[in-house]
């Protein structure tokens, strides 16, 4: 089967799994960019041109959100997953999105390892991230005067000022805009290995238990499937920072009232969570979410997923209530 087949097992899945008779209206397709061929027993999906040197959160590279959905919607007991090589080093944006795209890739092998293979496992061995030690993530260098306008910015000041989702999930620091940029052994233009200057945890929170909530929203109708792979990659990049294999630099972030990387690492597991109004359809039911969970149960009880819906709209008095799914 190609794209177009399993896009009509994927809607028939979503239709039977949430009772629901609208799936032809939502926006369930696999993208141009992914190329898929095979059948229940083995799916090769293969990534186009320069999708995995593209941001995470477009449609092409967000290839952890189309392998959950052929394994959990669609029944695909395997799924390998192939790329061309990029080695174009004077891209240097592209090549940082290479890069952190092989992080994912291994990271997301590690975690499915009994359905999710690559192609050519040894291009792995180019990934820094995973086979350079004396790496450094960086920290927040000032806050900004200039408060953006749009709807995710918005929404975001408003939870951090939120009492009422201060005491929901009894949070005693709560930071945003928290950086995950990557650098070899010094935090220093030229070192950098992932793209950093607008890459960040939306929200970073540490609780009355020590747990580590990273908190990935989308405002109103925003709901693109890379919200998937974002919460991943923050999610793995705490891990390895709370694991001591990577490192803070040796600075306070300038957000002197949020979180600090010793807050980081006082705690010792993750609550991860999607946030908004509404959701990507392969988020509904439940199936993903379970995967994800399973996936670290196997490994280790350090991280669990979860969805929460805003319900209403802002108010200038306390605007939010918590729907807690699923």
């Amino acid at each position: 089967m190609l794209n177009k087949e399993w896009g009509v097992e994927l809607r028939k899945a979503y239709s039977a799994a949430t009772k629901s008779t609208d799936a032809a209206k939502r926006p369930l397709r696999f993208p141009s960019g992914i190329e898929l061929d095979g059948d229940h027993q083995c799916v090769h999906m293969k990534l186009l041109d320069r999708a995995p040197a593209s941001n995470m959160q477009t449609n092409a590279a967000a290839f952890e959100a189309w392998a959950l959905a052929l394994h959990v919607w669609c029944g695909a007991k395997r799924v390998v997953l192939d790329w061309e090589s990029i080695d174009d080093k004077d891209d240097t944006l592209g090549y940082r999105h290479y890069q952190r795209f092989l992080y994912r890739v291994e990271k997301f092998r590690s975690w499915f390892p009994y359905w999710f293979e690559v192609a050519n496992p040894d291009v792995l061995r180019h990934a820094e991230a995973i086979t350079k030690s004396g790496l450094v993530l960086n920290v927040r260098k000032s806050v900004g005067k200039a408060e953006a306008a749009n709807p995710e910015a918005i929404l975001e000041r408003q939870l951090r000022c939120s009492g009422r989702f201060m005491a929901h999930y009894e949070l005693k620091k709560v930071g945003t805009q928290f950086p995950v940029g990557l650098f070899r052994t010094q935090v220093v233009e030229g070192n950098q290995i992932f793209p950093g200057r607008s890459s960040a945890i939306d929200i970073l929170a540490r609780d009355r238990q020590d747990r580590l909530w990273l908190f990935e929203l989308k405002a109103d109708s925003n709901i693109p499937v890379g919200i998937i792979s974002e919460l991943l990659f923050y999610t793995w990049v705490m891990l390895d920072a709370m694991s001591g294999r990577f490192r803070f630099e040796d600075k306070r972030s300038a957000d002197e009232g949020g979180i600090q990387p010793a807050d980081v690492l006082a705690c010792k597991t993750i609550e991860a969570r999607f946030i908004g109004h509404e959701f990507h359809p392969l988020l509904d039911g439940g199936g993903i979410l379970e995967a994800l969970n399973n996936a670290r149960n196997e490994v280790s009880p350090t991280v669990r997923f979860g969805l929460i819906r805003i319900a209403g709209k802002a108010t200038v008095a306390e605007p939010f209530q918590f729907e807690d799914l699923p």
